[in-house]
């Protein structure tokens, strides 16, 4: 029997690898692929064998989820305005060439236009720049604030100039970061005009100094860079596959010590995060359809047709596709441009146009491209016969790239909301669930005046984690944040992100019995003195200053007993013991409860 496992089926079915699979048409057929459509559903007759969804995958380790960060600026919602005597860069897309002028009038440009016709240095250097800022403010609070090694970033372009645009921008908006400049490999292109890719994405995986990585379609499937943390959209996606592909680049999980050797001030990669800074989330996708066999041939490019025409090829399609492309270019072509074809054709582009609207009724019938169809060619031949005009023509037609630099604004930004909704829906279910049958949780929920220890609450995050790793404390606590739109929340500080009775405040949030969202580390003094001030012994300078030691350890990490003090040191163990004797134990949890009571 010959088995063949196609990977990535959705489009290994076709093209060249169909003929092996109608060679071996007896073989028995695996297909494998991340992105299913409805045509693999249909060559597989629908038999899907498995079905392991990306959240399986994430609750089994192999990958993380991410976090949307959308960024908004004014231009690339609403677009923009080129003004009279803006200094504009006018690139033609066909030779290349660059000239600088001054703009002779006011030109509005869409949202859709940015980056294909009109590229705004200021709107790319502005999403870059709040990149910058949010890397260690926001979204790795936790790190040294180290650019050298912010996280591996992967940002997606609209094409291989708007790549170029945005690598120099990076270089600008970082290098005031570095004293002896920008490490030459900080930033570097992958796409198919950057050399040998492969080499590059073996660099950017490994190398220490290459931290962005910038692409366009290229890195967007079939590559495996782990390290990878932050994906960048700065282009918009239509299909369904490709973006499930290109934002999956991201959620591979990396074993730490393998993490930190790529990005040396990283802890753990639990999360990765996607910044939309184009839309791309926020829009419904639609699955291509790859094997249309009823999909009409497209139409011949202008230069093809100028050819087709040209060999004699004049029957009323081509005539009347020539005219409408005329049309478009006449209408919507660049004016200094038109105004150029004129000089050089020796009349205008609307004129043709006319004379050739008014021929076009009184033409004989086109029957055989050996005739004559006098009529036909000396009505296109001042055109056709015409090399240079022609050439002007394909320049109007295939347009110019605009380049200015005019100032832009972020008009909104933060992390998705329905997202936190999502999420803190599906972990709040979870404690809704197991009130009853976790033990932290039967106490919380119940208000029960009984001491959480260091084990329940150990207990009660490894259950957690064991049941979702996405929902570790840091992560469930900024999406309540999120989702409340910061009220009532404070943000944790770097030196309470790991305090295990952060899970007290949260299941008491999450159950309703406070309003508000705190760190129970933060407000331990007020149920120390609270404590202190009920002793039925007095305290002396030296104890005060051991017990609130010992408060802020309990206020960290829980109820504990005399051997779960052994972290803090024999001092602090001995110390209490010397205070409270054969009490001590009780004391720990008398001061536990004043603490955690307190906070509440």
């Amino acid at each position: 029997m010959i088995l063949i496992i196609i990977d990535e089926c959705h489009r290994s079915i076709y093209g060249k690898w169909q003929e092996v699979l109608k060679y071996f048409h007896s073989a028995k057929v695996i297909g494998l692929t991340a992105t299913p459509t409805p045509e693999a559903y249909a060559f597989f007759d629908k038999n899907k064998v498995a079905d392991y969804t990306f959240e399986d995958s994430v609750k089994d380790g192999v990958n993380v989820a991410p976090i949307i960060y959308r960024i908004k600026t004014q231009i690339t919602q609403e677009g923009g305005a080129i003004e009279i005597n803006d200094e504009v860069e006018k690139t033609s897309k066909i030779t290349q060439e660059t000239q600088t002028i001054k703009s002779k009038e006011r030109t509005e440009y869409s949202s859709t236009e940015l980056n294909r016709q009109v590229v705004n240095l200021a709107q790319i250097r502005l999403i870059i720049t709040r990149f910058k800022e949010i890397i260690y403010s926001t979204l790795y609070k936790d790190r040294e604030p180290n650019f050298a090694y912010i996280p591996k970033t992967l940002i997606f372009a609209e094409n291989d100039r708007h790549a170029d645009n945005i690598i120099n921008q990076i270089k600008e908006v970082f290098a005031p970061e570095f004293k002896n400049g920008l490490p030459e490999n900080f930033v570097q292109k992958i796409t198919c005009k950057a050399g040998n890719s492969n080499e590059l994405i073996r660099q950017f995986r490994n190398n220490v100094e290459f931290r962005i990585a910038v692409t366009v379609t290229l890195v967007a499937t079939g590559t495996d860079v782990k390290p990878l943390e932050c994906v960048i959209f700065m282009r918009d996606v239509s299909s369904a596959v490709l973006y499930t592909q290109m934002k999956g680049r991201g959620c591979r999980y990396i074993d730490d010590e393998k993490l930190k050797q790529a990005t040396p001030n990283a802890t753990s990669k639990d999360h990765f995060y996607i910044i939309d800074a184009i839309g791309v989330t926020e829009h419904e996708k639609k699955i291509p359809n790859i094997n249309d066999k009823n999909q009409k041939e497209p139409f011949p490019n202008l230069a093809r047709l100028f050819e087709l025409l040209s060999h004699g090829n004049l029957q009323d399609e081509y005539i009347t596709l020539l005219f409408n492309r005329l049309s478009k270019c006449a209408n919507k072509g660049d004016k200094e441009e038109l105004q150029r074809f004129t000089i050089i054709a020796g009349f205008s582009l609307h004129s043709f146009l006319e004379v050739l609207s008014d021929k076009i009724k009184n033409f004989p019938p086109f029957n055989d491209i050996n005739e004559a169809n006098q009529e036909r060619k000396e009505a296109l031949n001042p055109l056709l016969t015409n090399t240079i005009a022609k050439k002007q023509i394909l320049e109007i037609n295939a347009g110019f790239i605009k380049t200015i630099d005019t100032a832009d604004i972020v008009i909104s930004e933060g992390f998705s909301k329905e997202e936190a909704k999502s999420y803190i829906e599906s972990f709040e279910q979870y404690l809704d669930e197991n009130k009853d049958k976790i033990e932290a949780l039967k106490i919380i929920y119940n208000a029960q005046n009984i001491t959480i220890t260091h084990d329940m609450l150990a207990d009660l995050q490894n259950q957690i984690l064991t049941f979702n790793p996405d929902f570790k404390t840091s992560r469930i606590w900024e999406n309540y944040k999120i989702l409340n739109e910061g009220k009532g929340i404070e943000s944790l500080k770097k030196d309470e992100l790991t305090a295990l009775t952060n899970l007290i405040s949260l299941v008491r949030f999450a159950y309703k019995q406070t309003s508000t969202l705190k760190p129970i580390v933060r407000g331990y003094l007020s149920g120390f003195n609270l404590y202190a001030g009920q002793a039925q012994r007095p305290l002396n300078p030296e104890q005060t200053e051991l017990l609130s030691v010992i408060a802020k350890y309990i206020a960290q990490n829980g109820s504990l007993n005399l051997k779960e003090l052994k972290p803090l040191g024999d001092n602090y163990r001995l110390g209490i013991i010397n205070i409270f004797g054969d009490q001590a134990n009780q004391e720990l949890e008398k001061l536990a409860k004043f603490i955690i009571k307190e906070a509440a």
